[in-house]
């Protein structure tokens, strides 16, 4: 089973985001990434790079930039997650060097054998301040308790970001948005394009060695303010 990382710092992740899109550019075809996906990493792309630019500049350095920056990031990365999960990992027909350049990595099966994850995430989307909204989630079975169930590392969280008063979404298909929650109360962060939109939300447990248990009924989150 496969996980993946990326690299937490600004200039790490600028130096890495290069590479993922020098890769997935060219491999799109081999890789089954259609052409409209790579547009969009393009597009984010350019957006990236006179962000992070203004931003390193010690002559062009602001708090409006610093902003303007991390917003970027945020839906960018956002994007190659979705990538990454969606496209890259656990395929086989990857070479193993270019998955080693995307930050994949190989997660040994553990000698003991785990039981099946019985419950599911019960999610409660609260506003946090602006552009944010606070996860808290209890287990389904153990509904008195935020802690995780024993031996689960995340609440792989999927949403949907649409026009407040549209119809929401129908299918899992649907659920572009990708976060991992470690802790009950994480915030899952916005753009400014976002504001005034509803989010849409629906999760499930996920252990560090990659299974999952069952998802979780849609949950539609309110709008994002």
């Amino acid at each position: 089973m496969e996980f993946y990382s990326i690299p937490a710092s600004v200039s790490q992740f600028d130096v890495y985001q290069e590479s993922l899109y020098d890769l997935v550019t060219k491999n799109a075809s081999d890789w089954g990434i259609p052409a409209a996906v790579v547009a969009k990493l393009t597009a984010l792309r350019n957006k990236w790079a006179p962000a992070f630019k203004l931003q390193a500049d010690e002559y062009t350095a602001s708090k409006a930039n610093k902003i303007t920056r991390d917003t970027i990031r945020k839906e960018y990365e956002t994007e190659i997650k979705n990538i990454i999960e969606q496209y890259l990992l656990n395929k086989s027909t990857i070479a193993e060097d270019k998955k080693g350049m995307i930050g994949i990595k190989t997660k040994k099966t553990p000698t003991s054998t785990k039981g099946e994850l019985k419950g599911f995430p019960v999610i409660e989307v609260r506003i946090n301040g602006s552009l944010a909204h606070s996860i808290v989630f209890r287990d389904s079975i153990a509904t008195k308790s935020k802690a995780k169930p024993k031996g689960v590392a995340f609440c792989e969280l999927r949403y949907k970001v649409i026009d407040t008063g549209t119809a929401g979404p129908i299918s899992a298909d649907d659920f572009t948005g990708y976060e991992l929650i470690s802790s009950s109360g994480d915030n899952v962060r916005f753009p400014e394009t976002y504001r005034g939109k509803t989010a849409h939300y629906f999760a499930r447990w996920r252990r560090i060695d990659g299974s999952t248990g069952s998802w979780s009924a849609f949950t539609d989150g309110g709008v994002i303010s």
